[in-house]
């Protein structure tokens, strides 16, 4: 089992060095399947970083990094400082995928919060030729008078049925929790599990997609750009959390991201 030594840490783009290189200014090579367990110093939590290296100088270094907290990256090297001489026959870089880095996280969920509000006032769905029942002495008159009507629903006015009957804007709601509490998670001052955010995430996303099917396979009803905005709010959250995050690239010159 390899140890690893802390050796510093800062945000996106600054001057940490790691045996005279700087890290920011070259391009990071995820190793596939590794990850280091290690320890932030300061408050003595534990975490698992990807383990990456860098080509630069006629040198290969080795090191683990990842986020402490949005924004600042803990960077360690594995005991004797991580330094090596490539082997020129088997130096090779893996393909790289673009992660998700935490400034367009938080894009996403600002964006997802402002989905779920402007989706309240619009239109979620069209109900035509809608069945309708009216109770009292009138109520074969007044059925007959309405049958084949079309119906409106918005966020504001229309209710759902899974499980129970709830109001969408009540699930839309939720749906904007999922997203803030993300955004609270990201910030240094709020202390919240992932696992809260999770189950929130998954419970908007089900409450929301599963009635909108259920209303789209009856065939009666269309949907609205109210809908497609509620989706969209409930699945910023769960982009977030599940997104893949095994690869990161870097940007020659400039400051880059990676992903815990």
């Amino acid at each position: 089992m390899t140890d690893w030594k802390y050796v510093g840490h800062g945000g996106s783009g600054d001057q940490q060095q790691i045996s005279g290189i700087r890290v920011w200014s070259h391009k990071w090579t995820c190793r596939d399947g590794e990850r280091a367990d290690v320890t932030d110093p300061l408050y003595g939590q534990r975490h698992c970083f990807h383990v990456y290296e860098i080509a630069a100088d006629g040198r290969q270094i080795t090191f683990a990094a990842g986020e402490f907290s949005n924004g600042i990256y803990g960077f360690y090297t594995p005991t004797g400082n991580g330094v090596r001489v490539p082997d020129p026959v088997s130096n090779k870089t893996p393909s790289l995928d673009l992660a998700v880095n935490p400034k367009q996280n938080n894009t996403l969920l600002a964006a997802g919060i402002i989905s779920g509000l402007m989706s309240l006032p619009m239109t979620w769905m069209t109900i035509r030729n809608a069945d309708i029942k009216i109770n009292g002495g009138f109520g074969d008159l007044l059925d007959s008078a309405f049958q084949g009507m079309t119906f409106d629903v918005t966020g504001l006015n229309g209710y759902v049925t899974f499980l129970f009957k709830t109001p969408l804007w009540f699930l839309v709601a939720i749906a904007i929790v999922a997203n803030a509490l993300q955004l609270m998670r990201s910030s240094d001052v709020f202390a919240i599990p992932k696992s809260a955010i999770r189950i929130v995430a998954i419970a908007a996303s089900i409450w929301v997609t599963v009635p909108t099917i259920n209303v789209l396979l009856t065939g009666e009803a269309t949907l609205g750009i109210g809908a497609l905005l509620g989706l969209c709010c409930a699945a910023a959250p769960l982009v977030c959390l599940f997104v893949p995050d095994t690869k990161v690239e870097m940007r020659e010159g400039n400051s880059a991201e990676s992903v815990e």
